[in-house]
């Protein structure tokens, strides 16, 4: 950090008075808090015609058509295993926004004008976005166990939408 501060001061002092520099980013950072795993929930594994993409606190999913229903339902109800344990799918409502993806495009998260033509096919049927500090993880029987990274972006807190603007 001061080696950065050193340099951006020399820039700054070679530039001319009427010169503004302003310091940002293009968004911030999340600790990871809890992991999940869709290899944990087979029930909503069989409703998707390929593994869930796109960044794992920002998940596009490819549902089968007669199983919207269904993986609505798993994401919002509780299920009960045969040794009585219950796992509850709710944590994923508490801590991911799941919508359609015309639900998504409505509300602008890419932003305005057109929408490039391979946008749906990109997207999939379905959107979660995390509200809260988790992940679902994206990986497949094939490729699991990838370590977790300690912090991330690409969810809807505060800590990843609100970022320091500097201006010199």
């Amino acid at each position: 950090i001061h080696e950065a501060e050193h340099k951006i001061a020399e820039m700054c002092s070679k530039m001319s008075d009427d010169t503004i520099v302003i310091i940002s980013a293009d968004h911030g950072h999340k600790d990871i808090e809890k992991a999940y795993t869709l290899l944990d929930y087979p029930e909503i594994l069989e409703c998707l015609t390929m593994p869930a993409s796109l960044e794992s606190r920002a998940l596009t999913f490819n549902v089968k058509e007669n199983m919207r229903k269904e993986f609505e339902e798993n994401e919002e109800s509780k299920k009960t295993l045969e040794n009585n344990l219950e796992i509850q799918d709710e944590v994923f409502k508490d801590e991911f926004w799941l919508m359609t993806t015309e639900e998504f495009l409505s509300k602008n998260f890419l932003g305005f004008g057109d929408k490039h033509p391979k946008i749906d096919d990109f997207l999939g049927n379905y959107v979660a976005l995390s509200t809260a500090g988790s992940i679902i993880r994206l990986e497949t029987f094939l490729a699991e166990g990838k370590k977790v990274k300690k912090s991330t972006h690409c969810g809807l807190t505060p800590d990843e939408m609100e970022v320091p603007v500097i201006a010199i």
